[in-house]
C-alpha cells in the first residue's frame, strides 16, 4: 500500500514538472498597416529572452539592445539600453531601488560610456513614497528631480487606489493628466485619459479566460510587489494591458471628445498549447484620428518555453 503510494506521488511529482513550462523567449513582429506606410515595410523585430522567468536581455532589429540586472534579492536592478549601430553612443541606464519590504522607491536614468557617467548629459531621479492600507486602497506619490535638463523632461505624480479605481494625476510642465483606471476580477476592464489640453477618450477592454504570462513576466522583473512597481514605472511587454491577469481579446474606443493625436485600439486573436499556455499572439491594431477609422499595426507574438 505504502509502496503504492509512493508510485502515485512520484508520478504526480513526475506530472507536474512536465507541465510546468519557464519562459524562454518572446518575438514580437509589428508592421505598419497604416495609410503611411511604404512598399518595402519590414516589421520591427523585438526579441526578449528569458532565464528562470527572468528577462535577461531584449533585443531590437532597429539596433538598440537592453541588459537587464538583478540584485541578491532576484529584483530588478539595472536596464541598460545600448545602440549597437553607433559604436560611439552613450548606454541609456535605468537603476532601480527597493526599501526592506521590496516596494520600488527609485529608479534614476542616466547616461555612460564604458561604465563611466556622463554629467552633461540629462539625468532624471523619480522617488516613490507609499501609504498603503491593503491592496485596494493605497496612494502612491512620484516625484522627479531632474539635472541638465529642461524642466519639461520632470514631472510629478499621485496614484490613488480606492474600491477598484485607480487614478493617476501627472503634472507634466503645463501639461495636467488624470487618467482613471477601472479594475474587474484582477483586469483593467476600462480607461480614461484626459489631458487638459489635448484629447479626453475612454478605452473599453475584453479578455478571454485564460491567464495571460505577464504574472510570470512581472513577478520575474519586480517580485511579489510588481503590480505597484507597474504603477510607477510603466512597461510593457506584450499585447495585454501590465495590470491584467487574463489575455487581452480587444480594446475599443467608447467616447472621445477634444481634438485627436490619435487613439490605438486592440483586435488580438490569441493561440494554445496543451498547457493553456498562449504560443502566438496576433493583434490588428486601427487608429482613431477624429472621425476616421484607420489600420494602425499588426503585431504578432510568439512565445517559447522551456
Amino acid at each position: 500500500m505504502r509502496k503504492n503510494i509512493l508510485l502515485i506521488l512520484l508520478v504526480f511529482a513526475f506530472a507536474s514538472s512536465s507541465n510546468a513550462q519557464n519562459l524562454k523567449k518572446i518575438v514580437c513582429a509589428e508592421t505598419n498597416t497604416s495609410r503611411y506606410k511604404s512598399d518595402n515595410e519590414v516589421p520591427d523585430i523585438t526579441e526578449y529572452n528569458f532565464a528562470n522567468n527572468k528577462i535577461i536581455t531584449v533585443t531590437e532589429s532597429r539596433g538598440y539592445v537592453s541588459k537587464y540586472s538583478y540584485n541578491d534579492k532576484g529584483l530588478l536592478s539595472r536596464i541598460t539600453r545600448t545602440y549597437t549601430k553607433n559604436p560611439d553612443a552613450e548606454d541609456s541606464i535605468t537603476d532601480f531601488e527597493y526599501n526592506n519590504d521590496g516596494y520600488l522607491i527609485k529608479a534614476y536614468r542616466y547616461n555612460a560610456k564604458n561604465g563611466v557617467k556622463n554629467d552633461k548629459v540629462n539625468t532624471t531621479e523619480t522617488k516613490y513614497e507609499y501609504q498603503i492600507k491593503n491592496d485596494k486602497e493605497f496612494t502612491i506619490l512620484g516625484k522627479s528631480i531632474c539635472t541638465n535638463t529642461r524642466k519639461a523632461d520632470c514631472e510629478e505624480e499621485i496614484f490613488i487606489m480606492k474600491n477598484n479605481v485607480l487614478t493617476e494625476n501627472r503634472n507634466f510642465m503645463d501639461i495636467k493628466t488624470v487618467s482613471v483606471y477601472n479594475f474587474k476580477d484582477g483586469n483593467l476592464v476600462s480607461y480614461n485619459k484626459n489631458k487638459n489640453n489635448r484629447e479626453n477618450h475612454t478605452l473599453i477592454y475584453d479578455y478571454d479566460n485564460t491567464p495571460s504570462v505577464n504574472e510570470t513576466i512581472y513577478k520575474g522583473l519586480f517580485g511579489d510587489k510588481y503590480f505597484y512597481a507597474l504603477i510607477c514605472y510603466k512597461m510593457s511587454i506584450n499585447s495585454t494591458p501590465a495590470f491584467s491577469k487574463n489575455m487581452i481579446k480587444s480594446s475599443n474606443l467608447e467616447k472621445a471628445i477634444k481634438a485627436q493625436i490619435g487613439i490605438i485600439t486592440d483586435n488580438v486573436e490569441t493561440e494554445y498549447n496543451s498547457n493553456n499556455k498562449p504560443v502566438k499572439s496576433t493583434n490588428n491594431q486601427s487608429v482613431h484620428e477624429g472621425a476616421e477609422t484607420n489600420p494602425r499595426s499588426l503585431i504578432v507574438e510568439t512565445y517559447f518555453y522551456e
